[in-house]
């Protein structure tokens, strides 16, 4: 057996060794925060290795340069089998179901408590449940991936939230008079410009804590990023 077959075995037993101890903690840590879940670990192991290879004279405390380079190995490959893997429309259809149905089951009990016995507040459960089902069912249909669902769920919350998927130009075709000389934005309808206001500036109504911006202060508040400019470009 040659060194790449036989690191990519021991590679391969480590993985099945905390498998079976640990169980699926790392796959339901990528169901609630995607690929960055891996992303952390990797980079924590990074980190380790670059003080081991720097720090000779580092005590290793049992994880060495060898073992850690695995366990590097192993969360790349987790994280591959994640994103390659699609997701089980039946898990997730189940799942919907079952706290919609918790929510039913709620507004059923509230009924009761308020002596609503025409059970109006299940009615209105049932059909806004109804309607989340349909649009989770159709989701489900795409097959998506671990990581390709992520992506699309958060397209779907821009465009659902009238929100761009790109940064927007402000090129006039971009605007439409909403009401005597007061524009609003086609692509984000949280944007604005009006001769009298920052300066005739585009401006955001959804600023940090719901204030009023220009964005040229905060040029991404319209995507929910509050950043001011001077820190973007120090960060660029």
């Amino acid at each position: 057996m040659g060194k790449i077959e036989q690191n990519c075995e021991e590679v391969k037993q480590l993985l099945l060794q905390k498998n079976e101890a640990y169980g699926s903690s790392a796959h339901e840590t990528f169901k609630q925060y995607g690929l960055m879940a891996y992303l952390v670990r990797m980079q924590d192991k990074l980190n380790r290795l670059h003080n081991l290879y720097t720090n000779p004279n580092i005590d290793p405390h049992n994880e060495s340069v060898v073992d850690t380079l695995r366990d590097l190995a192993g969360y790349a490959i987790l994280a591959l089998s994640e994103v390659n893997e699609p997701l089980t429309s039946n898990a997730l259809l189940n799942h919907a179901k079952i706290e919609l149905d918790r929510m039913l089951e709620t507004a059923k009990k509230e009924d009761e408590a308020e002596g609503n016995e025409d059970g109006e507040g299940y009615k209105m459960q049932k059909v806004f449940n109804d309607g989340v089902y349909k649009v989770i069912k159709e989701f489900s249909n795409g097959q998506h991936s671990g990581f390709s669902a992520n992506m699309a769920i958060s397209y779907i919350d821009r465009l659902l939230k009238f929100r761009p998927l790109t940064s927007l130009t402000f090129e006039d075709d971009e605007w439409t008079e909403v009401s005597e000389g007061v524009y609003q934005n086609k692509r984000a309808s949280n944007v604005f410009k009006e001769e009298g206001k920052f300066n005739g500036e585009p401006y955001c109504i959804d600023g940090p804590n719901g204030e009023v911006v220009s964005l040229k202060e905060y040029p991404y508040a319209y995507l929910g990023n509050f950043t001011p400019k001077e820190e973007l470009n120090v960060q660029n």
